[in-house]
This record gives C-alpha cells, structure tokens and sequence, in this order.
C-alpha cells in the first residue's frame, strides 16, 4: 500500500512481473498461482477486465450454442478455463492455443449464423 502507484493498477507492472515480485518476497522466481492475479498485477485492472470480458464472451457463445452439438466442447472449455484461472496460471502455456483454435472456429460459425439470419 505505501508504494501504491495508479499507472501500476491501471496498466499493471509488465508481463510477468510476478516473478520479480516472489523473488523480492519469498526468494523464488516463480509465476502466481491464479490466472485472475497474474493478470491483475502484470497488466493491471484494464487486463483484468479484459481478462473477464473474454471469459464473459466464451459463456455468451455457451449460450448461443446451448442446445446445439457445440454445447458439451463449449461447456467442457468454459470450465477448463474457469478451473485452471482460478488455481493455476494456464493461461500463458502454450497449450492454451489449443483451446482457443475451436473457439476461434465456433465463433467463425456464430457470425455466419448471424450474418445469414440478416441477409
């Protein structure tokens, strides 16, 4: 609190500066254990809201698709997501692109569907 800077809640202290941060407190370089932390003190509120807003836009396409065949794969990724956010920090492994590949895909479906239905 005494080191409070508004520039660092705004925008954060850089992608990952946790490390710096444990290093500084505990002695070990490591990352922060929560998505939703990690995002906050590395790219401040605005990256947390935004953050949030992807996670609020793949529960919106849940539910365009909720009685569809997308349905289980969006359910199932809406909750790897959540889950792995809340007690790991997954989101910045390179394994994340393979879940943001079928929704990149089913999003391309949503706006096709949309853009058919007001043509």
């Amino acid at each position: 609190i005494e080191n409070f800077n508004i520039l660092n809640f705004i925008f954060g202290n850089g992608f990952m500066s946790t490390k710096d941060l444990f290093e500084k407190e505990i002695g070990y370089r490591i990352l922060a254990h929560s998505d939703f932390f990690e995002f906050f003190y590395d790219f401040g509120i605005l990256g947390l809201i935004i953050f949030l807003i992807c996670i609020r836009k793949i529960y919106k396409l849940y539910v365009f698709f909720k009685k569809t065949e997308y349905n289980l794969a969006l359910k199932s990724i809406l909750i790897i997501i959540l889950l792995s956010a809340i007690f790991s920090i997954n989101f910045f492994t390179p394994e994340m692109i393979y879940l943001m590949i079928p929704l990149a895909l089913i999003e391309f479906k949503r706006t096709k569907i949309i853009y058919s239905n007001n043509v």
